[in-house]
């Protein structure tokens, strides 16, 4: 069987990810994405980052999403765009910031190339 395949096909994973101008949304970072989950039955959400404070990281313009998401199509890999959320909050891929648990795992993620 093919390197992470599963014999129940109608499960798949989903994989999010905040797209970062300059940091992960690039042609590059995109194929080396499609190669890695070409093999996986998964799907993939892309959130451009919000901007927050404290974080230089600023949301990839559309075009680079189009380009990102057209890219992993030809690995047969599916993607999708996802609304950006927690802009009123400051929370960088709609968690928010302050206390809590998912602000520990926001917290965390900030800097991988594909974040949360």
């Amino acid at each position: 069987m093919p390197r992470g395949r599963r014999e129940d096909r109608s499960a798949r994973d989903v994989l999010n990810g905040a797209l970062i101008a300059g940091e992960n949304d690039s042609p590059e970072q995109a194929h080396a994405l499609g190669s890695l989950l070409s093999e996986l039955n998964c799907h993939v959400n892309l959130i451009p980052l919000n901007p927050t404070g404290g974080y230089a990281g600023r949301p990839s313009d559309p075009a680079a999403v189009r380009r990102f998401i057209d890219i992993l199509e030809t690995y047969h890999v599916p993607a999708t765009v996802r609304v950006r959320r927690g802009i009123d909050i400051d929370a960088g891929c709609g968690r928010a910031q302050g206390g809590g648990a998912a602000a520990a795992r926001a917290r965390r993620c900030r800097g991988r190339r594909l974040t949360c």
